[in-house]
């Protein structure tokens, strides 16, 4: 039978390092910094006749995607992320 072993404390690098990334995302806002790429969401959905919020709901999506594993910058990350749903929902209309 399997015995439940205590959990090990993080070391002082594992404490430095959760930190880092704690602070790392709780610096990036949830709203779009620039407006221009809710314009270009709205652009695309009138351009592709879909609906405004989910077109920067799906960007935003992918934008935090990108982030999440850290190895990207946030300006990269927006833009790779609205290159990607351009690219898919103009294949879908």
């Amino acid at each position: 039978m399997a015995v439940k072993q205590r959990r090990a404390e993080p070391t002082a690098k594992e404490r430095q390092v959760a930190d880092r990334v704690q602070r790392a995302t709780k610096s990036y806002a949830k709203w779009d910094r620039h407006g221009g790429y809710l314009d270009a969401c709205r652009d695309l959905a009138r351009e592709t006749g879909a609906d405004p919020e989910s077109v920067y709901s799906e960007w935003e999506f992918e934008a935090t995607q990108r982030l999440y594993n850290g190895t990207i910058e946030i300006e990269d990350a927006e833009i790779d992320a609205l290159k990607e749903i351009q690219r898919r929902f103009r294949l879908a209309s």
